[in-house]
């Protein structure tokens, strides 16, 4: 299967995103969507990146299993992108089957930490995506 456009993931991960701050101060979204908007963003910026690449990946929403294919492919990639991680179980486990334990008082999901990860990742995939100058 071939890799998918680098262009239309990114373009993706802006809709998530958009969705995600739409969304993050209405209490009626919870933090599960929430995270699951913000894991889709960023995995689509990963995959922008290893597309543009020519790194093949498979199908996945491990997002540690796609900074890996980064490193490997010697992508720089920012240092605060690898907490991104933290953000894969919204991607499957806790939209279906898993429920996470009770929060302490005081230590919720941090719905802006997330989307300040989103865009993270966003501004970095558009410095990778984004035309090479031809120069003079």
């Amino acid at each position: 299967m071939p890799p998918d456009p680098p262009s239309v993931l990114l373009r993706k991960a802006r809709d998530d995103e958009r969705l995600a701050l739409l969304a993050i101060r209405e209490p009626l979204i919870t933090d599960e969507q929430i995270g699951f908007l913000a894991q889709q963003a960023i995995e689509k910026a990963l995959k922008a990146v290893l597309s543009r690449l020519g790194v093949s990946y498979r199908r996945t929403h491990d997002l540690s299993e796609l900074l890996d294919f980064l490193a490997a492919a010697r992508a720089p990639i920012p240092t605060e992108l690898e907490r991104c991680v933290e953000l894969t179980p919204f991607a499957a486990e806790m939209r279906y089957d898993y429920l996470p334990p009770e929060a302490a008082p005081g230590e919720g999901f941090d719905r802006a930490g997330a989307m300040r990860l989103v865009r993270t990742a966003l501004t970095w995939a558009d410095q990778i995506l984004a035309p090479r100058d031809a120069g003079p």
